[in-house]
């Protein structure tokens, strides 16, 4: 943790800097995520409409990874990108390649299987393709998409407080007047809005904290648990993204105001392992190979679950970190 704090600081290109408390909250925060996107996907094999507010954490995630790249003011787009490939793509391609044979072995959909391939390795699955159990790569292709907009958002930082303003009010008249389908737009919206928040004054900062949490409070208030758990509905995906955002922004603020705050071991752990398991958990909880249904005793299956989910990603993480290491030189 301490290694990855001094490079984030030190970074060669980053013009705005990461503060070392904002990067610890940083860390708190991804662990709570990924905790909560892995209980999401117990609850929603248990059919407990709770799932549907802990899948908030994917939306933080996007908020995160916005934030974190609106502190660096990258020169070389290329090398930017290529580093972005090898440390999302290959991993994801490792835990498709690797699960795709085993759900063709257990559901013997040829033509599935093969939809599924060629979804997978362009990564399009989030427009078509994919097995029931790595529905949850649909994040990789939203997030690519939100990489190829950062070139685009650097050049207009300089006037980041001017962009956030309309897009906090372009949200807020889509919540009461247009009422326009946000599925697709979503990640990008948290994306910029996490990348253009680093980049105002505080002034503005407090300005925007304020606003979403108004909207997300606006929200909750108004929506009602069949529409939470309807992921068609419209309130339902408002309620994901302004809620994510409020909530990350709240966080954030509040935790790296805490003096003296560290990083535990636990906490450490979840962070540095988080995207494995992000990629590798739901395999096991949803789909054709769920292991609970292992036996008949909850209290049996779902340590064994978390069991196998820490070993799969810590091997994914030494597997790719090979690759990693070949693509570089």
């Amino acid at each position: 943790m301490a290694r990855r704090v001094k490079e984030l600081l030190r970074h060669s290109d980053s013009q705005y800097v990461l503060s070392l408390q904002e990067s610890i909250a940083i860390s708190y925060l991804r662990s709570m995520s990924v905790m909560a996107i892995v209980a999401c996907h117990f609850l929603q094999y248990l059919d407990s409409r709770w799932a549907w507010v802990l899948n908030l954490g994917v939306q933080v995630f996007f908020f995160i990874s916005g934030y974190l790249y609106g502190h660096k003011s990258v020169t070389d787009w290329p090398s930017w990108f290529c580093r972005r490939i090898r440390k999302i793509y290959l991993p994801f391609i490792i835990v498709a390649i690797a699960f795709t044979p085993l759900f063709y072995m257990a559901d013997g959909n040829k033509s599935l299987l093969t939809k599924s391939i060629v979804a997978y390795i362009s990564d399009t699955q989030w427009f078509g393709g994919g097995y029931n159990g790595l529905r949850h790569l649909w994040f990789i292709s939203a997030i690519f998409l939100c990489y190829i907009t950062t070139p685009i958002l650097q050049s207009f930082r300089r006037v980041s407080t001017l962009l956030i303003a309309v897009v906090l009010g372009y949200g807020v008249l889509n919540l009461i007047y247009l009422q326009y389908d946000v599925e697709h737009f979503s990640p990008l919206f948290i994306y910029a809005v996490g990348y253009l928040s680093c980049n105002v004054g505080k002034p503005m900062r407090r300005v925007l904290l304020v606003g979403f949490t108004f909207v997300a409070i606006m929200i909750v208030c108004h929506i009602e648990w069949t529409q939470i758990v309807d992921l068609q509905n419209f309130w339902s995906r408002l309620f994901h993204v302004f809620v994510g955002i409020a909530f990350s922004m709240l966080f954030i603020e509040g935790a790296s105001r805490i003096p003296r705050l560290r990083v535990p071991g636990v906490v450490h752990l979840f962070d540095r392992y988080s995207y494995p398991i992000y990629l590798v958990h739901h395999p096991l909880i949803l789909g054709s190979l769920t292991l609970m249904r292992l036996t008949n005793h909850l209290y049996i299956n779902i340590p064994v679950i978390i069991i196998m989910t820490a070993i799969l990603a810590v091997l994914l993480n030494k597997i790719s970190s090979k690759f990693n290491y070949f693509f570089a030189l």
